[in-house]
């Protein structure tokens, strides 16, 4: 039996960006004091919807998905391999932030 499955809690580095229905981010994830990781992750459908709205540069994220490795010969020849997160699930850890409620409301 096999099994690839990955959940990582990390920071937003930078805003995500879209490309032909895939939006793609990057999280870091401290592995201690003085170490921190930094993972490429891929988003697809509704999961990809959800992260181009809510991921934000420094938000607290809750990544859950499967590794995949990508290889492919660069400009001098030379076998290139990355490796990234494909998401099925990006949750958001932090609180939302409060919206101002009309007085009517109340």
């Amino acid at each position: 039996m096999n099994y690839n499955r990955v959940i990582l809690i990390g920071r937003a580095t930078k805003e995500p960006e879209v490309k032909e229905k895939v939006t793609k981010f990057d999280i870091a994830v401290n592995r201690n004091k003085e170490e921190t990781d930094f993972f490429r992750v891929s988003c697809f459908d509704k999961t990809a919807e959800f992260a181009n709205s809510y991921v934000k540069k420094g938000k607290l994220l809750l990544v859950e998905g499967s590794l995949r490795n990508n290889s492919w010969t660069d400009k001098e020849g030379k076998q290139r391999i990355t490796t990234e997160i494909i998401a099925n699930r990006v949750e958001a850890l932090e609180k939302k932030e409060l919206i101002d409620v009309p007085e009517s409301w109340n």
